[in-house]
Formats: C-alpha cells, sequence, structure tokens
C-alpha cells in the first residue's frame, strides 16, 4: 500500500507541472487500482489543500478532488461507487 505522503508528493509534483487532467485521472486510476479508496484519496487531498499556499494551487487542488468524488463527466469517473462520500445519496 502507498503510504499517504507519497501519494500527496506525487499529487503536489502534478499540480506543479500543470499537468492536464488526463495525465491526473491516470494516476488517479492508479491509486484505485492499487486498493487505495476514494475516502483515502479525499484525505490526502484535504491535508494539501489545508496546506495549500496560494488560490491557484487551492482550485487545482479542487479540481482533482472533484474528480475523485465523481463531479465530473460519466467518463472521467474513477471511483463508480459515491457511497463512500458524505453527500452521496
Amino acid at each position: 500500500m502507498m503510504s499517504a505522503s507519497r501519494i500527496a508528493a506525487e499529487i503536489q509534483a502534478l499540480i506543479a507541472q500543470h499537468a492536464d487532467h488526463a495525465a491526473i485521472r491516470r494516476k488517479l486510476v492508479g491509486y484505485r487500482d492499487a486498493g487505495l479508496s476514494q475516502a483515502e484519496t479525499l484525505t490526502v487531498l484535504e491535508s494539501l489543500r489545508a496546506a495549500a499556499t496560494d488560490e491557484a494551487t487551492d482550485d487545482r487542488i479542487l479540481e482533482v478532488m472533484d474528480l475523485v468524488e465523481g463531479f465530473c463527466s460519466p467518463e472521467t469517473t474513477v471511483w463508480e461507487d459515491r457511497s463512500s462520500t458524505p453527500d452521496a445519496i
């Protein structure tokens, strides 16, 4: 299992490199396929967001969180089951 710090570092690097959504989605799919849950991924992203030093970084983290939570087009959904998110119906 990957450590939270490694995942955070990888996502931070993608954001710093201005990676496109496709590259970020591929990384998220890799996490999912490695067994990382949607909730665990969101926890890492929330910690990154708390440490964000500027609005642009915060905005990018929110975009990644949208992909994780499924607030995106159906073809870009990473985790099919949204029941692990607090506001899922």
